[in-house]
């Protein structure tokens, strides 16, 4: 199965100027946001101590359906909505910092 990357196109003032983002992270509806606390990252044998911000990770989930929207406005047009509530995860373990470290030692420089 292809991933698909699901960034916003970047929004463009009338004058056909883009607008610069100013964090990358608006880009991605916020929907698409997973929050893990201690008793999921518990469960996944995941400590945060093992990340770094900006590290990406794999993740496998099944998730119910759990709203259905199809609906016309006059205002907006015609939208449409699934929400999805994920009900089992699985998020690539990552490798201990110290482990990363040697793996780059024996590559060797670029």
């Amino acid at each position: 199965m292809a991933l698909i990357d699901m960034k916003r196109p970047k929004e463009k003032k009338s004058s056909n100027m883009e607008v610069a983002s100013v964090d990358e992270g608006e880009r991605y509806p916020y929907g698409l946001r997973i929050t893990l606390e201690d008793a999921e990252l518990g469960k996944l044998g995941i400590s945060v101590k093992e990340l770094d911000v900006g590290k990406e990770l794999s993740i496998n989930a099944i998730a119910k359906v759990d709203r259905l929207e199809d609906r016309d406005s006059r205002n907006q047009g015609h939208n449409q909505s699934v929400s999805l509530q994920i009900i089992k995860l699985d998020v690539e373990k990552p490798k201990s910092k110290t482990a990363k470290h040697f793996s780059n030692l024996r590559r060797g420089p670029g």
